[in-house]
């Protein structure tokens, strides 16, 4: 939306105002408003913005009830690349840098599966998520992968995965976010 705005003393201002309608309420930042955008249809903008920030969600990224699904990218989730085969549950936390990929690029795309991140994962600021060929990888639900931790596995339901190669290090008790 556009208006212009007089003032007596700076005059004539032009004013842009871009209102949402989210279920998550003015609390949304700016990648999930345009990641929002882009699963209801709008394409150019939201891609132009998001690769500004460097973040990308590729429209074959699924989200739980093709919504965000309470999904947070916290901190702006700068430099986030996702792979267009992700899917992502409910509740899931991404910081910055994160990376969903393949393992093996190099290899033809009709033979990848995907990742699946269970519903109150919380990939931590650096870390990487890898599968491979013919494979689902499965970040169980309420996993916390570490910072800067390379996940090639899938994990279990609560667990703390961290390292590179990323390893279970710890079960998570405060389990009452999910």
């Amino acid at each position: 939306m556009c208006c212009f705005l007089w003032s007596p003393s700076g005059g004539l201002k032009l004013r842009f105002t871009i209102i949402f309608h989210t279920d998550k309420g003015p609390y949304m930042n700016i990648v999930e408003r345009m990641i929002s955008l882009q699963l209801r249809g709008f394409r150019l903008l939201p891609h132009f913005l998001l690769r500004l920030m460097g973040v990308e969600v590729p429209k074959g990224v699924e989200f739980k009830d093709n919504k965000l699904g309470g999904a947070r990218f916290v901190h702006g989730a700068v430099g986030t690349v996702l792979h267009p085969k992700t899917r992502i549950g409910k509740g899931v936390w991404i910081f910055q840098g994160v990376t969903v990929g393949k393992a093996s690029p190099w290899s033809p795309d009709h033979e990848e599966e995907g990742c699946y991140i269970g519903d109150g994962a919380i990939l931590c600021a650096g870390s990487k998520v890898l599968f491979k060929d013919n494979e689902v990888l499965t970040v169980g639900e309420g996993t916390i992968v570490a910072a800067n931790a390379v996940l090639t596995q899938s994990t279990g339901r609560f667990e703390i995965w961290g390292g590179v190669p990323a390893r279970q290090i710890g079960t998570r008790q405060d389990v009452h976010r999910v």
